[in-house]
């Protein structure tokens, strides 16, 4: 699986935030958010490239496109548990995808942003192979 973080930001502690940037013509619940799997791809990709050791923090920074336009910004993380799940998650599709029985795919965007409240480390390409 191939991927492109938005940006990747190290904050003043040394966490390292994983934004990604979303538009929707609605808010996010908490729940969207801590099950959202693109996060926990994130999440497993950015500990896959080097920062396994580090705090991994997962942020969406969301325009809400409504008549009153607005800013969300949701942070979540997750556990061994949630990257479990997704791994297993992957090999089910890609099961699927072998015997033909799939046309399921799985893309993200990218984007280029300047953070705010920490330095950008990169903005990169990621790979994640189970």
């Amino acid at each position: 699986m191939i991927g492109i973080f938005d940006l990747v930001e190290k904050d003043p502690s040394g966490t390292i935030v994983v934004s990604d940037f979303k538009t929707s013509s609605k808010g996010y619940s908490n729940e969207d958010i801590s099950r959202n799997f693109q996060l926990t791809l994130y999440g497993m990709a950015a500990k896959a490239n080097g920062y396994r050791e580090r705090e991994v923090l997962l942020r969406f920074d969301c325009v809400v496109k409504t008549k009153s336009p607005r800013f969300e910004q949701h942070y979540s993380s997750r556990t061994e548990r949630d990257e479990r799940r997704a791994v297993s998650k992957m090999q089910r599709v890609w099961d699927g995808i072998s015997r033909g029985s799939s046309s399921r795919t799985m893309e993200t965007g990218s984007a280029s942003g300047v953070g705010t409240s920490g330095s950008v480390i990169r903005r990169s390409m990621v790979r994640y192979r189970t």
